[in-house]
C-alpha cells in the first residue's frame, strides 16, 4: 500500500529535484530539436553579447542593452523550465519576451512612441505603453510580424491567467499535470514558441550591434527549419 505521506520543507524541495532530474532525463529526446535548440542557443547567446558589451560599449545609455538582458535571462529560465517538465510556466515567460520584443520593435517602426516610452514615469508607461498600447502602436505603423492580439490572448487564456477552465500543464489527451512531468507535445509546443520568439527578436538585435556572424548562423539556421517543415520562402 503507497503511502500518502510526502515529505515536508527541504525534504520535499528534495523530492521536486529528484523529480526534475528524471524529466530532464525523458526530455533527452531534444536531439529530435536540434535546429531549434540552435537557434535557441545562438539567439540567447547574441542577446548575452549585446547585453553585456563583450564586443564593444556603444555608450548610448544601456537602455537596449538591458532590454537584451532581460529577454536573455527569460529565454534561458524558460529553456531550463522545458527540460525540468515546467511548460506552461515557460510559455509564460516567452510571452515576456514577445512584450519585449515589441518594445524593441517600436524602437524602429515608432521612433516618437519609443522616445516617449524612454522618458516615461512609472504611472505615465502603465497609462500609454501597456502591452496592449504598444500593439496598437505598432498595428498603426507598417510593423509586420508583431506580437499581436492573437497570440497575446492565447499565451494569456492557457498559461497566464486564471479561471474556472485553469487546468495546469495540460498538453497530453488525459489529464492535468501537477509538478514537472515530461509530456512530448509540451515540450515541442514550448520549444517551437521559444525558439521563434527569441529568433525574431535576436535578428533585430544582431542587426542593431553589428553582430553579421551570429545573424549569418541564425539565418541559416531559420532557413534550415523552413525547409524541414516543407515552407518555401518568400520572394
Amino acid at each position: 500500500m503507497l503511502s500518502h505521506k510526502l515529505p515536508t520543507g527541504t525534504g520535499y524541495l528534495g523530492l521536486m529535484m529528484v523529480n526534475n532530474a528524471v524529466c530532464e532525463e525523458r526530455s533527452g529526446g531534444f536531439e529530435r530539436f536540434a535546429l531549434e535548440q540552435e537557434l535557441i542557443g545562438t539567439s540567447l547567446c547574441a542577446l548575452y553579447q549585446a547585453a553585456t558589451c563583450h564586443r564593444k560599449c556603444w555608450n548610448t545609455g544601456h537602455v537596449f542593452e538591458s532590454i537584451c538582458g532581460r529577454a536573455h535571462n527569460l529565454g534561458a529560465s524558460a529553456f531550463k523550465l522545458i527540460r525540468a517538465g515546467y511548460y506552461d510556466e515557460a510559455l509564460n515567460l516567452v510571452r515576456a519576451i514577445g512584450e519585449t520584443y515589441n518594445i524593441v520593435l517600436l524602437s524602429v517602426f515608432d521612433k516618437v512612441a519609443f522616445a516617449e516610452w524612454m522618458k516615461a514615469d512609472k504611472k505615465a508607461r502603465l497609462r500609454n505603453f501597456s502591452p496592449v498600447k504598444v500593439r496598437l502602436l505598432l498595428d498603426a505603423t507598417d510593423c509586420e510580424g508583431f506580437m499581436d492580439e492573437e497570440w497575446y490572448s492565447e499565451l494569456c487564456e492557457k498559461y497566464v491567467h486564471v479561471s474556472t477552465r485553469t487546468m495546469p500543464n495540460f498538453h497530453n489527451d488525459k489529464t492535468p499535470i501537477v509538478g514537472g512531468v515530461f509530456q512530448e507535445r509540451g515540450q515541442k509546443e514550448s520549444l517551437d514558441s521559444l525558439s521563434s520568439i527569441l529568433t525574431m527578436l535576436a535578428m533585430f538585435v544582431c542587426r542593431y550591434f553589428e553582430y553579421d556572424d551570429l545573424l549569418n548562423i541564425i539565418t541559416n539556421h531559420a532557413n534550415g527549419m523552413r525547409d524541414d517543415a516543407g515552407i518555401k520562402p518568400s520572394h
